[in-house]
């Protein structure tokens, strides 16, 4: 199986520098754009259940959220949300108790 780590590697350099970058400088549908590459790339080569993709998941919803797209922000939210609880089931345990 081919290492995949390079390619990933460079997705999250360009696509999380893009964001920071385009965001100062008021630019969020553009930022938003370079997050769901960058999810597509993730959900493409990784399971669907690595923290990538659950990290991908969180900025696309973060960025809506700052946009005021509250409908479509919950539902990346919520995907991500539902990621971190397969992978970190411990700190959810707990949380209702």
């Amino acid at each position: 199986m081919p290492n995949l780590q390079p390619s990933i590697d460079r997705a999250k350099a360009e696509f999380y520098g893009n964001h920071f970058v385009r965001m100062q400088r008021d630019e969020p549908a553009q930022a938003l754009d370079a997050y769901r590459r960058a999810l597509a790339i993730y959900e493409g080569k990784l399971p669907l259940t690595h923290p990538d993709v659950g990290r991908g998941n969180y900025d696309v919803g973060a960025t809506l959220l700052e946009q005021g797209k509250y409908r479509e922000a919950i539902s990346s939210l919520g995907r991500a949300l539902a990621i971190n609880e397969k992978l970190f089931p411990e700190r959810y345990d707990s949380a209702y108790a």
